[in-house]
């Protein structure tokens, strides 16, 4: 993909998927999308801001939802959608699942 012509602003909403729990098509692509335009990024200090204080609150709020044992469908933040971890875990659900069946 060539480097775009223009400028692009990225609202805080789309910044802080990256750590919540969503059924989105948000991923990690998008993360490389943004390093590789980052020239052309529009961030105002408004968008800082609100980054800066609801980026916590959006880290608990997933890490509450991966520790619910009763979490049938393994979702988990962009952030951490390429891990090994998320990887074992998903080999290990097919694996419950399987033996629920027999």
């Amino acid at each position: 993909m060539e480097k775009l012509d223009a400028l692009i602003f990225i609202d805080t909403n789309i910044l802080l998927d990256f750590y919540r729990i969503r059924r989105t098509d948000v991923s990690l692509k998008y993360l490389e999308l943004i390093e590789k335009h980052k020239d052309q990024l529009i961030v105002t200090s408004q968008v800082e801001m609100e980054y800066k204080k609801n980026r916590q609150s959006a880290i608990l709020e997933s890490i509450t939802e991966v520790k619910k044992i009763n979490n049938v469908n393994l979702s988990v933040p962009a952030i951490l959608s390429d891990s090994k971890a998320v990887e074992m875990i998903k080999k290990q659900k097919k694996e419950i699942d399987i033996q629920q069946k027999n």
